[in-house]
C-alpha cells in the first residue's frame, strides 16, 4: 500500500511539473511599424497593456513582452537577412 501511494504522489508530482512547464509566463510577441506611424504604435502598446493588466487571470495567465521595430519602407520583406 506505501509503495502504491508513493507512485500515485510521484506521478502526480510529474503531471504537476509538466503542466506548469507547458505554460509559460510570459509570450514575447513583435510589431514591425513604419517610422513615424504613432497610431498603430500606440494601438500595439495599448493593446499589450490591456492584456497585461487583466484582472480575470483566466482571460490572460500569461503576460506579452513586446519587441518592437522601426522600419523604413512599407515592405516588411525588404528588410529580411534572407
Amino acid at each position: 500500500m506505501r509503495i502504491i501511494s508513493r507512485q500515485i504522489v510521484l506521478l502526480f508530482s510529474g503531471f504537476w511539473g509538466l503542466a506548469m512547464g507547458a505554460f509559460p509566463s510570459s509570450v514575447q510577441i513583435g510589431g514591425l511599424f513604419i517610422r513615424n506611424t504613432d497610431q498603430e504604435y500606440t494601438a500595439f502598446r495599448l493593446a499589450i497593456f490591456l492584456h497585461n493588466t487583466s484582472p480575470n487571470a483566466s482571460e490572460a495567465p500569461f503576460n506579452l513582452v513586446p519587441h518592437v521595430d522601426n522600419i523604413e519602407t512599407a515592405n516588411s520583406f525588404a528588410v529580411t537577412n534572407a
